[in-house]
């Protein structure tokens, strides 16, 4: 038996846990990752059309809670960016909606003869102008 794997069997296994450690820090330093420890940031898009950006301190993302991938930051922006556009164009849409529906609240009142300040307080609606 070599020296080297002589004095390897007479390490505890504490010693052998620290060593494996301190290699595993090294070649993540070598690959330019952060070392076990370190906060790491990852980013994550989902299969359900959701995203996700996790800190871990680690050498690694780990499972996910649910089907997705890891991406760039610049790939994870960007879907966050269309996410934020799409909620937008929604709120205008419902948004829209509501007007609609205090509007034709309001004419109804104005068709059965209530006042039109009156129609707006009952109505919450407020005509362009008043």
């Amino acid at each position: 038996m070599g020296k080297t794997k002589a004095a390897h069997a007479e390490l505890t296994d504490e010693q052998r846990a620290q060593i494996e450690y301190d290699e595993a820090v090294a070649a993540a330093a070598l690959r330019g990752a952060k070392a076990p420890g370190e906060a790491t940031v990852h980013y994550v898009l989902y299969e359900d059309g959701s995203a996700g950006r996790i800190t871990t301190s680690g050498l690694g993302l780990g499972e996910l809670a649910k089907p997705g991938r890891e991406v760039t930051q610049a790939e994870y922006e960007t879907a966050v960016a269309e996410l934020h556009a799409v909620r937008g164009e929604h709120l205008d849409e419902l948004q829209a909606a509501d007007e609609a529906r205090l509007r034709r609240h309001y004419e109804a009142l104005i068709g059965v003869g209530v006042a039109a300040d009156v129609a707006g307080e009952m109505s919450g609606y407020t005509p362009a102008g008043v």
